[in-house]
């Protein structure tokens, strides 16, 4: 083979994995709620997941959120919330909601949204830490006699 032809070679190579690198590009996720540290008190809260680096190369195939109790060593078991499909060729934005009335209450949680590609491979993980669910009703008893006394809890 001439030089001519080597060169040839070694610039095709450089093209395709120049190519390869930029198909296979990551995507990075970022949970817009809940926020950390956050005290939930509904049924159902919101969860929004927002994706940068998406792209004509870099399409999500879907997000999936997850909880698992709090701890310091977030060792535990991820627990699937659920799984937005994305619906759109280049869908950057994914939305769902939990039931929080699955989960023991007054406990903290961590959360985690996923980004898969098309291909369904992990591209991009966002946490969000020391949420809190909340949703004991308060009790409210009142007192009569010869003081008149208000109790909330």
């Amino acid at each position: 083979m001439n030089n001519k032809g080597i060169f040839l070679l070694i610039f095709f190579a450089i093209v395709i994995i120049s190519f390869s690198f930029m198909a296979s590009a990551a995507m990075s996720i970022n949970i817009t709620t809940p926020i950390n540290i956050s005290n939930i008190s509904t049924a159902t809260q919101y969860l929004n997941s927002s994706l940068l680096g998406v792209d004509g190369n870099t399409l999500a195939g879907n997000v999936s959120f997850y909880y698992q109790p709090w701890s310091y060593l977030n060792n535990g078991s991820w627990i699937l919330i659920t799984r937005v499909q994305n619906t759109t060729g280049n869908q950057s934005t994914f939305n769902a909601t939990w039931d929080t009335t699955a989960v023991a209450d007054g406990k903290n949680y961590t959360l985690n949204a996923t980004v898969q590609n098309l291909q369904n491979a992990s591209n991009g993980t966002a946490i969000r830490g020391n949420i809190t669910i909340d949703n004991t009703a308060p009790t409210i008893a009142v007192y009569s006699g010869a003081t008149l006394t208000a109790y909330a809890n």
